[in-house]
């Protein structure tokens, strides 16, 4: 049977990987930290500090994962841009993969993000969009997966690297916009919208998950990005959960009148995945989401 390792597995995304993988019969082993969440039943959870070297190499010595998929990195919506902590989970991540394909490891899916793009470009396409690395976070992230694209070379295994793009459900930080409007509405408190015409790339966390179980099975390699491929605005976004918690009243929106980059995704290889395909545009998206918040 194949073996996957899954870090970040009590994560905003790593906890929704496990029905996927299930289904493509893999032994699934998720690494947690402190919080191991309710693991299901079929899985063998470990827990380990992917930071601290010793325990990262002994996991992948004794375990000898065939597959692996890293989702796991500091994500502290207060400071993740560009937190010092960034250099540390690039470093880590790094000799994570080294050992993993000196430990007999045949192929990797780790999440990347939209932001080490230059948005400028708006159309962002893996290959073709320039890289841009302002920010801590964005430069820890290029710089890691260049690593992974060097030792994949060198070592003789496979990896995709997806670069995921704006995401919301189900076992997100509370201090993220969407989960903090839908709160606020449900509190029936106002809520005030100070970006409405910024324009993003949104796309359901279960459809992320999706995605990256996806790529474990493809033969593919390289960038790809994770997205739905439409843009959509900030205000339609605010509008259309007030619409479903019948409350418009509550939205007051200030417009700083700036001019942003309408960001959308090229997703030509996402959709080029074995078996992907989106199972939750915005509509059933918020539906479902709020009905969780509730």
């Amino acid at each position: 049977m194949k073996k996957v390792l899954v870090t970040g597995a009590s994560g905003f995304i790593g906890r929704h990987l496990f029905p996927f993988l299930k289904e493509r019969d893999y032994e699934i082993f998720p690494c947690y930290n402190q919080n191991s969440l309710d693991l299901p039943s079929y899985t063998h959870p470990i827990q380990v500090d992917i930071l601290n070297q010793d325990e990262r190499r002994c996991l992948l010595r004794e375990l000898k994962p065939s597959h692996l998929i890293h989702t796991a990195w500091y994500v502290n919506p207060k400071d993740y841009l560009h937190s010092i902590q960034n250099i540390d989970w690039m470093n880590a991540s790094i000799d994570l993969y080294k050992e993993f394909a000196q430990n007999g490891g045949k192929r990797c899916v780790s999440v990347g993000t939209c932001a080490e793009y230059n948005w400028s470009e708006g159309f962002l396409k893996e290959d073709v969009t320039s890289l841009q690395d302002d920010t801590l976070y964005a430069y820890a992230k290029i710089a890691t997966h260049a690593g992974l694209k060097k030792l994949s070379q060198v070592l003789n295994f496979e990896m995709m690297w997806g670069r995921v793009f704006w995401l919301y459900g189900p076992g997100e930080s509370s201090q993220r916009f969407i989960p903090n409007l839908i709160n606020t509405l449900l509190r029936e408190e106002a809520f005030v919208c100070k970006d409405p015409n910024k324009e993003i790339d949104l796309m359901h966390v279960k459809d992320v998950a999706f995605a990256l179980a996806c790529a474990l099975e493809s033969k593919d390699t390289g960038a790809f990005n994770i997205a739905s491929g439409e843009s959509v605005s900030i205000e339609m976004i605010v509008k259309k959960t007030a619409s479903i918690l019948n409350c418009p009243h509550l939205i007051k929106f200030e417009s700083n009148n700036n001019k942003q980059p309408k960001i959308r995704a090229s997703t030509d290889k996402l959709l080029s995945l074995p078996h992907f395909q989106r199972q939750y545009d915005h509509d059933k998206g918020l539906n479902s989401y709020i009905d969780f918040l509730k």
